[in-house]
């Protein structure tokens, strides 16, 4: 009996009888400060490792692992937000306009030729052009200007060195990038709607470009500006179309827009399609889109000029600082001898003529056609009929020797018979070969003895009738 008891005593020590460490080991579950396992007393765990939540001791969970900012950044919990994370740039770094830092492109160099990215599977080239006063501290202004022509280089067409002068002057970052393009003929043609599809295909390849050059320099993404000439009008609409545009400023050059896509009342917007450029058609299928979205005059631009399908140096510093500041150049005032007349109506004139009897008749905008009654007095001419294009500019005037005087101007004519003591419309003048690049409206016209002779854009007419045939 007493043998019995002695060895219940013996199990009983084995079991309760062991000190605090002992019990630990002995048990099944985690020890104290141990993962799963109670915190101390003072809310400690055993290890760096672990964290005392709750009175329980757990894995410490790092909330950036697996968030990846770069080579040029580091991850760190966001003062903002709790559970949140940010990446951070180390010194010297910036960040692009995906969110990323980056050191920058090391610009031993300021000029890129032949710059590639790979946009929708293909190879796409681009020119860059970075200011003297750059520095990756400071974030820039970009204008991304769109070109196209037959031959190779696109990018380096018209205007480069009044585009690279601006750019030194108001300390934009130039890039230029460069359309898809085909072959016709001897030429490769390069254009933004050169083949079907072309004008979306363009405008992921130029969203895409605008991240990846702020990955190369640091851009300021409210002063993220794009413009085009020519083909390269069309496609800026397409950007202004898109309601995620990064672009706040567009500029059209020589064009406008042939798409169907519907505008959005972003930004501001430049125009410059001269009066006797082939496109001008496009320029008015732009701005009647404009009227319809209500997109308001403050945040436009028109510079009216007497010219063709040109890309002239001045536009570049004129358009940035309307795009950048919404600044417009003051009126000036007329260089001597020249003197500034009371006028009797808004339009802009584009050209003057003086009549086989000595009146003064001048004409442009709006189907405009004016008389000179004397000095410092004019009156507006009223035209019989209608215009074959109501609204359009006449863009020049002449007399024959008989007094026949004759005004033609973007497809429209109006002629008087008795030597400007009234007008009245003709029909429409049509073209003389087929379409090419646009209208061929004949824009100029000269009167000798009783001839008339006409012109436009690969075209010309002759006329012995005064302009009935």
């Amino acid at each position: 009996m007493r043998r019995g008891w002695m060895l219940v005593l013996a199990l009983w020590l084995a079991l309760f009888g062991c000190d605090e460490e002992k019990k630990q080991t002995n048990n099944l579950g985690p020890g104290v400060g141990e993962l799963g396992g109670s915190c101390h007393p003072d809310d400690t765990c055993n290890t760096e490792a672990l964290v005392c939540v709750a009175g329980i001791c757990e894995a410490v969970v790092d909330p950036c692992a697996g968030v990846d900012c770069g080579e040029a950044g580091q991850c760190r919990p966001s003062p903002f937000a709790e559970g949140e994370v940010e990446c951070v740039c180390a010194e010297g770094a910036f960040v692009a306009l995906d969110l990323a830092c980056t050191f920058g492109d090391p610009l031993t160099t300021r000029e890129f030729f032949g710059q590639e990215l790979v946009v929708e599977l293909e190879t796409r080239f681009y020119y860059m052009y970075v200011p003297s006063s750059y520095d990756h501290a400071t974030a820039s202004p970009l204008l991304m200007d769109l070109h196209g022509t037959a031959g190779e280089l696109p990018e380096l067409a018209y205007g480069l060195d009044a585009a690279k002068a601006a750019a030194e002057e108001y300390g934009f970052v130039l890039v230029r990038p460069r359309s898809r393009s085909s072959q016709e003929g001897d030429w490769i043609v390069y254009r933004w709607d050169q083949n079907q599809g072309d004008t979306e295909r363009n405008h992921a390849f130029i969203t895409a470009l605008v991240t990846a050059v702020s990955r190369r320099v640091n851009l300021a993404p409210e002063r993220l500006y794009l413009m085009g000439f020519s083909s390269g009008t069309n496609q800026t609409a397409r950007a202004l179309a898109d309601g995620a545009t990064p672009f706040a400023g567009f500029g059209f050059v020589g064009g406008g827009l042939w798409i169907a896509n519907q505008l959005q009342d972003l930004g501001r917007v430049y125009l410059a399609t001269g009066f006797r450029d082939y496109m001008r058609t496009y320029h008015y299928n732009l701005t009647g889109r404009l009227d319809a979205i209500g997109f308001a005059p403050e945040r436009r631009f028109v510079r009216e000029f007497d010219g063709g399908h040109e890309l002239y140096g001045f536009f570049y510093p004129e358009m940035f600082a309307f795009f950048d500041g919404g600044e417009r150049p003051v009126a000036g005032t007329p260089a001597s001898p020249w003197e500034r007349e009371t006028f009797v109506d808004t339009a802009s004139l584009v050209t003057v003529l003086t009549a086989p009897d000595g009146t003064v008749f001048a004409a442009g905008t709006g189907n405009g056609l004016f008389r000179r009654q004397a000095q410092d007095s004019w009156e507006r001419v009223t035209i019989a009929g209608t215009s074959a294009f109501p609204g359009r500019t006449l863009t020049d005037l002449c007399f024959t020797e008989d007094g026949t005087g004759l005004g033609i101007g973007e497809g429209q004519l109006v002629r008087s018979m008795d030597a400007g003591a009234t007008w009245i419309h003709g029909p429409r003048v049509g073209e003389v070969d087929s379409p090419y690049f646009g209208y061929q409206f004949l824009n100029g016209a000269a009167c000798a003895d009783g001839a008339v002779v006409a012109t436009g854009y690969w075209q010309g007419a002759r006329s012995d009738d005064g302009g009935v045939t």
